[in-house]
């Protein structure tokens, strides 16, 4: 029996779930949004004033979904961290891979100072991708520690 059959109102909160449909997403589709979310308020409120309420409003999930994903403010900031700190290996990675591949098709080395060149140009362009988290990372680097 719902609410009409049983005589009573339906609340605000039962109105606005019956308008809003579920969205379902991968896990981690959900999970990179939180992060981008947080990484978002992080760098403009800070890290202390930024709630895990309102990380999940900017993200459009509710709290306890952020709680499913991170289990707590601090875990979402070692998250960012532990991201960025992949992404940037795989970008050397990439870079290497390239460096190689181009040895062997030409069969000619590449210089020390050109392979170092373009795996710091590759740091810098993945910083500029991922400005926001550098940022909060920045700012952030002593209180990762104290976690």
């Amino acid at each position: 029996m719902n609410m009409v059959q049983s005589g009573q109102a339906p609340t605000a909160r039962a109105l606005d779930q019956a308008r809003r449909p579920r969205v379902v997403k991968p896990p981690d589709q959900r999970r990179r949004e939180i992060l981008e979310a947080a990484t978002l308020l992080f760098r403009e409120r800070g890290f202390n004033p930024t709630t895990v309420q309102a990380i999940a409003a900017s993200a459009g999930v509710a709290a306890g979904t952020v709680y499913l994903y991170f289990s707590s403010k601090e875990a979402i900031l070692l998250a960012l961290i532990e991201d960025f700190e992949e992404g940037l290996l795989d970008r050397f990675g990439q870079i290497s891979e390239e460096v190689l591949a181009e040895e062997t098709a030409s069969g000619e080395d590449v210089s020390y100072e050109e392979a170092v060149e373009r795996l710091i140009d590759g740091v810098v362009a993945y910083s500029l991708e991922r400005r926001a988290a550098c940022e909060v990372l920045a700012q952030h680097k002593g209180r990762v520690g104290d976690f």
